[in-house]
């Protein structure tokens, strides 16, 4: 018998979805205009823009790298390669930083659904808006999540939820739950199993 995953991932690659966006310049895709100046921003362009790209305009692609751990890591690297080469980030800083990210996968119930949870845990932010957590969420019921935890800019002890949409606009839950795995993993299946949950504020 198929896995779900494996149905999920022949499902996702076979849909008709539009093109990916060329990204040549921080105006080039939906929702980059929120990024900060050039100068060290690998972190948040990873977390907001890098992984978001593939996880919305690639679904199929970007499902089958992350369900193994090998595939996993060169999407990650390949990410940060693409920051390198628009930001000036040094080669050999793309694989120190690349060793610093990880990926966990949480697959859970959601109603009458299974939802494929990767949680990208990030190296701790120093910026607000910067994250700590991102969870690309597929359900086989082909509705998507992408969710982050990031540096609260109104109190950088605490945290916000936010989440980004296929258009590029991003939203905010408000106070998020604390920077530890088992916390934002409990979070995001809450949110997602009550997918009708109240609309969350523009930010």
């Amino acid at each position: 018998m198929m896995r779900a995953i494996d149905k999920l991932i022949n499902a996702l690659g076979n849909r008709r979805k539009p093109d990916a966006p060329d990204v040549t310049s921080d105006n080039d895709v939906p929702g980059a205009g929120t990024l900060p100046a050039p100068a060290d921003v690998w972190h948040y362009e990873f977390a907001h823009l890098a992984l978001r790209i593939p996880f919305f305009f690639q679904p199929g692609f970007c499902l089958a790298a992350l369900d193994d751990p090998d595939k996993a890591q060169a999407l990650v690297r390949a990410a940060l390669a693409r920051i390198a080469e628009r930001r000036g980030l040094a080669r050999e800083a793309v694989d120190e930083i690349g060793d610093t990210i990880k990926i966990h996968k949480r697959p859970f119930a959601a109603g009458d659904c299974m939802a494929m949870n990767y949680i990208v845990e990030m190296p701790p932010p120093t910026r607000d808006a910067e994250c700590y957590f991102v969870a690309l969420v597929f359900r086989t019921d082909d509705a998507r999540h992408y969710l982050t935890l990031e540096r609260n800019a109104s109190s950088p002890a605490s945290t916000m939820l936010g989440t980004w949409t296929a258009s590029g606009d991003h939203f905010n839950y408000g106070e998020g739950p604390p920077p530890d795995l088992s916390a934002f993993e409990a979070e995001v299946a809450r949110r997602v199993r009550g997918y009708a949950m109240k609309k969350p504020r523009a930010g």
